[in-house]
């Protein structure tokens, strides 16, 4: 089974069928204590003893919904078999940007879908924008972390979209929405155009440029049906914890005549209606 399968479980389990949806439900159901203490050298600690297993968070944890996502990772470690022992998670394995062992890759796994789960969210994705502004009231809506939320939302949503994460002006890592075009190659270790409003960030969220403009796509990308007049749709927001800007790229209108690949191509098959587009607020 997938990290997933067993966060699907436990919510089909316990009924779990609307938003917010509370790790400390999870917790309880489990007899797992859930303490809340200052703490240097973690943010989270599944402890397993005979007397009884308890979860350590660290306090300093600057939002609610970065707990919950916390609990839920630490919540993975217990509920997947493979996962024995206990486990003391630094900021750095729930860190998605980052390299981090499979088994944190794996509960970060499980935490996206216990809070986050596909069968819920999907279906109401299309009252949201692929903007920061409204993917920050999803994640409020949801409970959950600004970052584990854009993940989510990039990589369900039916926007041609892709979510971008950039460290010392360069690109670190991305998530392309499933109509994202497949030929638009972006380069991991690129540098950030100048002209750009994530280059216009610092990471300590002095911002020089409104968070949301329209930019030519030929400085992110380049491929079928983009030129110098292309353009998409940028919104960004500095995640100072991470020590990366987030990035939201989409169109809002084709770039090109939606063809596809071939049928013999089954690793990059899309269909025309699974496409959408909107047109940028004014």
């Amino acid at each position: 089974m997938h990290p997933e399968d067993y966060a699907r479980e436990i919510l089909a389990d316990l009924g779990i069928t609307s938003f917010p949806i509370d790790p400390s439900i999870v917790t309880k159901e489990f007899d797992i204590e859930v303490i809340e203490t200052a703490a240097d050298s973690y943010d989270g600690f599944l402890l397993r003893r005979y007397a009884g297993t308890k979860i350590f968070i660290n306090k300093n944890i600057p939002s609610i919904g970065r707990k919950n996502f916390t609990i839920a990772h630490e919540i993975g470690h217990y509920c997947i078999p493979a996962h024995r022992g206990n486990f003391q998670c630094i900021t750095q394995y729930l860190n998605p940007f980052k390299k981090n062992p499979q088994v944190e890759i794996e509960a970060n796994k499980f935490a996206s879908e216990l809070l986050l789960p596909e069968k819920l969210l999907k279906p109401i994705l299309h009252a949201y924008k692929p903007d920061f502004e409204s993917i920050n009231e999803l994640s409020e809506d949801c409970g959950t972390s600004l970052t584990a939320t854009a993940i989510k939302f990039a990589s369900l949503s039916d926007d041609c979209c892709v979510l971008i994460a950039t460290s010392d002006n360069k690109i670190k890592w991305f998530q392309k929405s499933p109509s994202f075009p497949y030929e638009y190659y972006i380069e991991i270790g690129k540098s950030i155009s100048y002209g750009t409003l994530t280059a216009s960030y610092s990471l300590d969220g002095v911002l020089k440029e409104p968070d949301t403009q329209k930019v030519h796509a030929t400085y992110w990308f380049n491929g079928r049906g983009i030129n110098n007049t292309t353009t998409l749709i940028e919104s960004c927001v500095p995640m100072v914890y991470y020590g990366v800007v987030l990035t939201m790229l989409w169109f809002p209108e084709p770039p090109f005549d939606i063809q596809g690949p071939s049928e013999d191509d089954d690793e990059y098959r899309y269909e025309e209606s699974s496409w959408r587009w909107r047109e940028p607020d004014k």
